[in-house]
């Protein structure tokens, strides 16, 4: 490619002639650079990812369709699934008779605390009644602390009133 004004040779879509310094305008016949195009309007070599010509201002022309492309296979048409109410869990207070009657029937066992959802309390209480059940006198002090418990729990593991 060779200046429009002086001759010289130029770089290939060069905007500018580095001898003379005229605007350089390429001509439809140059071949465009890679992944660039040719505005309609002035004929200037723009790059692809550029929106509108940067000589003119032209809106970039939109791109043709690839006839080496396949587009992939339609997919089947999937109606919108109706809105699924979710499953609410709803916590009911705990029962302070169920509670008592546990506590008098399995207390030493600390099933009523494990109703009571004091997990920590019931296990220490199952495993010292397991481990100690053959002495008299854990045995006896285990069931002393449940009677205190029935007596003064009445807020279930969470703070909930026992009903």
């Amino acid at each position: 490619m060779n200046c429009s004004q002086c001759g010289a040779a130029l770089r290939p879509n060069a905007a500018f002639c580095s001898q003379c310094g005229s605007t350089q305008t390429p001509k439809p016949s140059d071949p465009p650079l890679s992944r660039s195009w040719f505005c309609p309007r002035c004929g200037y070599s723009n790059l692809a990812v550029a929106n509108a010509c940067s000589q003119c201002n032209e809106p970039a022309p939109s791109p043709q369709p690839n006839p080496y492309f396949m587009a992939p296979p339609a997919q089947p048409f999937q109606p919108v699934q109706p809105f699924q109410p979710v499953p609410v869990l709803v916590e009911t207070s705990k029962s302070r008779a169920v509670y008592i009657a546990l506590g008098l029937l399995l207390g030493g066992f600390g099933i009523h605390n494990f109703y009571a959802g004091r997990n920590n309390i019931a296990i220490a209480q199952l495993l010292t009644m397991v481990f100690t059940f053959w002495l008299i006198f854990p045995v006896f002090m285990i069931w002393i602390w449940v009677i205190i418990e029935l007596i003064t729990v009445d807020r279930d593991a969470s703070g909930k009133r026992m009903q």
